[in-house]
């Protein structure tokens, strides 16, 4: 097992004669080697075998046999079998194999973790014939590993499963029960006064509430159940075998653990109380999915009780019919992205004094496979609850973009959806489209809902501000349905503001209409804001808007959308719009 070779000096002329022993090297590297010979079992290892390993038993080293009883963790099966069932390809060289496992513990005491890899080869017969390969001592190495798998399946702050292991556990349940009899409860309890804790005494001590009832928890469940960190203020309980009288029984024992003796915090006892919602598996959910949100449906239930308290879900029939319509409607929504079978129509919008078309909206259609064209009326609010709406909107800025770019003689609004509003994807793709041509962005209105505008109205100011800057218009949509519309008005720095439709389309009969969208427009003007009146149905309501100042007026009184096909359908037949029921205010 020895090697020399001659070497240059770097100090001195001249090569000179200098005796390496690979076995030195070997050990300096925490290294041993051996060739096993497969069909007999035996052994043969360097030198320094005994002296890496810990072995005093030299007989333990002469075969594969004697050698596998020193592995007392880490492999699940025989060193033997788990080797020659390595999975990895065969080459001319053999295949490859790389496995960890502990040898007992070393001198001080700790595990021996090492890493045993090299090759396998066969015979000419095909049975395993010999394996040349190294084991090399990983201590400190497996310890970060460990730490590292650990942390990556853990809740630093709580030690409990963190989200995505809870969400293997659940997928692990359902696919359990599916075949068997086993039914589980998943239980979301969440902390209800966490934010005037971390208000009142700061984070800190809010983390040490959240690892206490972390804690409290624990110690109300069966060896079985698991308990995962949900979120900052929830966690998610998975209970085996269980019937709705267990879910109740565990919910009112966490419930007592929590509500009956206050939490003793580094800044003194803290008061807490939790709420509970719950589901049964897999009676009341078939998926994940299911399980969570309804799961998080009888928690907002059980929230919005006076007092800390469990309600179990219930499923209402009408809500599951909904629920089934929402899913189909998100399929039938990815699928038309995929295959670009969104297209747009555009509504006039003229003006009060000359009734000359000025701009047009842009209104989402979806072409179905059997080419009729519907409304996106139905689809857009089951994409804001679902999240697919920033996909809208960007399908939406291309085709309008589009429309712009081969319609120079027409100014376009594009809706876009409170999410979108802050959103900067969505602004980039907005200069990549337009690339600075001023001609083009001066053509485009942006529209936001006021709704939106005012959950975030920082957010929304750095929006509109961005938006014109690339040269675009900004408009409110639904003016007049938020309860901030005066104030953010000059704040938000727009350009136009649409009344919303509800206070236009019986202004005739409704004396308070009447005086709201008066008021409206007179405020407006205050602002230098141009006013776009929406839903106008018949010519009284047109000079009733003109006296009273509005600027533009929109509805199918005045012109129904029409089909702008973008270039790829610009010279294929003309197609006919099925109109359904009254246009959405939405994209």
């Amino acid at each position: 097992m020895a090697n020399s070779r001659t070497i240059a000096s770097p100090d001195k002329k001249g090569p000179q004669k200098s005796s390496f022993s690979l076995n030195s090297i070997l050990t300096a590297a925490d290294e041993t080697a051996y060739y096993w010979d497969l069909a007999t079992d035996k052994m043969v290892w360097a030198p320094n075998a005994p002296q890496i390993l810990g072995i005093e038993d030299l007989n333990l080293l002469r075969t594969g046999a004697g050698y596998g009883t020193l592995i007392t963790q880490g492999l699940p099966r025989s060193r033997r079998e788990t080797i020659l069932n390595s999975g990895k390809e065969q080459d001319e060289r053999g295949t490859g194999y790389s496995i960890q496992y502990s040898l007992g513990k070393d001198r001080n005491g700790d595990c021996l973790w090492v890493e045993d890899h090299g090759r396998w080869s066969k015979a000419a017969d095909g049975t395993p014939a010999r394996a040349k390969g190294v084991v090399r001592l990983i201590g400190e190495r497996h310890e970060r590993e460990q730490k590292l798998n650990y942390l990556s399946r853990h809740d630093q702050l709580t030690g409990q499963m963190n989200r995505g292991e809870l969400w293997e556990a659940i997928s692990d349940a359902l696919l359990d029960s599916s075949g068997s009899d086993n039914s589980y409860a998943l239980m979301v309890v969440g902390i209800n006064n966490l934010l005037m804790i971390n208000d009142a005494f700061g984070f800190d001590t809010g983390d040490e509430v959240i690892a206490a009832i972390a804690g409290r928890i624990r110690k109300q469940l069966r060896e079985g159940d698991i308990i995962g960190r949900f979120s900052s203020n929830k966690f998610g309980l998975l209970l085996e075998d269980a019937s709705p009288a267990a879910m109740a029984g565990t919910a009112e024992r966490l419930l007592r653990s929590i509500r009956d003796d206050v939490i003793k915090t580094s800044l003194g006892p803290v008061a807490v109380t939790i709420s509970i919602g719950g589901v049964l598996l897999p009676d009341q959910a078939e998926t994940v999915s299911e399980a969570i949100g309804f799961a998080l449906e009888a928690l907002a239930r059980a929230k919005a009780k006076p007092h800390d308290m469990f309600i179990a879900f219930n499923p209402d029939e009408g809500k599951t019919e909904t629920r089934k319509r929402n899913r189909e409607i998100a399929d039938e929504l990815i699928v038309a992205l995929r295959q670009q079978r969104l297209v747009l129509a555009l509504q006039p919008i003229v003006r009060s004094d000359t009734l000359e078309t000025e701009i047009h909206e842009c209104l989402l259609r979806i072409k179905k496979p059997d080419g009729e064209i519907v409304s996106g009326g139905n689809y857009i609010p089951v994409a804001e609850k679902l999240g697919l709406i920033r996909l809208l909107d960007y399908r939406v800025l291309e085709l309008a973009v589009d429309v712009a770019r081969h319609h120079p003689e027409l100014t376009l609004t594009i809706n876009v959806s409170g999410l979108t509003a802050t959103d900067n994807n969505w602004l980039e793709l907005l200069k990549s489209l337009t690339a600075g041509d001023l001609s083009l962005t001066r053509r485009l209105i942006i529209e936001i809902t006021e709704t939106a505008a005012i959950q975030d109205i920082e957010e929304s100011c750095l929006f509109v501000k961005q938006v014109k800057q690339l040269g675009c218009r900004v408009a409110m949509d639904d003016f007049g349905t938020g309860y901030n519309s005066f104030r953010n008005l000059q704040m938000l720095g727009l350009d136009l503001v649409k009344i919303d439709g509800s206070f236009v389309e019986n202004m005739l009969e409704n004396r308070d209409d009447q005086i709201f969208v008066k008021m409206l427009a007179d405020l407006a003007r205050q602002f230098n804001l141009e006013v776009v009146a929406e839903c106008v149905g018949d010519e009284k309501t047109i000079k009733m808007l003109h006296d009273m100042g509005i600027t533009y007026l929109q509805g199918y009184h005045l012109g129904e959308p029409v089909l702008a096909l973008p270039e790829d359908y610009r010279k294929a037949a003309p197609i006919n719009e099925t109109t359904q029921g009254p246009e959405p205010g939405a994209s």
